[in-house]
């Protein structure tokens, strides 16, 4: 049995942050909400800590407002967001350029709504030959149904699901090591 690309590779690592926005997240049921910002920034803390290359994007920021500030807080520098109308953050403007310039292979997406965004950007991330990988619990949609098909049609089309511990373990890899130091505050 081969397991191609289950995990990705530190080399050709990035990450997307789609429309982690609060006036988006205020349709989420609080303990959704909460638990997308908190696994979220786990993940954006140990991407920042790595200085793996991470692009956001704000889905209509003028009508819909900032990213949420927690996520904004865990993304420091890296909070340079690409504005979209599209629901595919493939299509903003600009993009195109800032995955070229990042030149990597294997992406890991969070951030909302699983079946809007998340599912389009994924989507059009593969047909452009990347492998994707979603933390399950670091993306969502303001219904569990919404939210469980999303993940299912991304994993029908070859993403990649999975928990945000798994993906933050798999990349720490072993304990006592200044990265799991790093990160161990952090997992809660």
């Amino acid at each position: 049995m081969e397991l191609k690309n289950f995990f990705p590779e530190k080399e050709n690592l990035a990450l997307i942050v789609v429309d982690i926005q609060d006036n988006l997240l205020k349709a989420f049921k609080d303990e959704i909400k909460d638990k997308i910002i908190q696994k979220a920034s786990l993940i954006i803390r140990y991407f920042k800590h790595k200085n793996y290359p991470i692009i956001v994007f704000e889905q209509y920021p003028k009508g819909i407002g900032p990213t949420n500030e927690t996520i904004k807080e865990a993304l420091g520098d890296s909070y340079q967001p690409i504005v979209k109308n599209c629901f595919s953050g493939v299509c903003a403007e600009g993009f195109e350029d800032k995955l070229s310039s990042v030149n990597k292979r294997d992406i890991v997406l969070i951030g909302i709504e699983a079946h809007i965004c998340v599912l389009q950007t994924c989507y059009d991330l593969i047909l452009k030959g990347k492998n994707v990988y979603v933390p399950a619990d670091a993306v969502g949609s303001r219904f569990k149904v919404d939210w469980q098909f999303g993940l299912r049609a991304m994993e029908n089309m070859s993403a990649n699901i999975l928990s945000t511990e798994i993906l933050i373990f798999k990349l720490l890899e072993k304990a006592g090591t200044e990265d799991f130091k790093f990160m161990l505050p952090y997992l809660k």
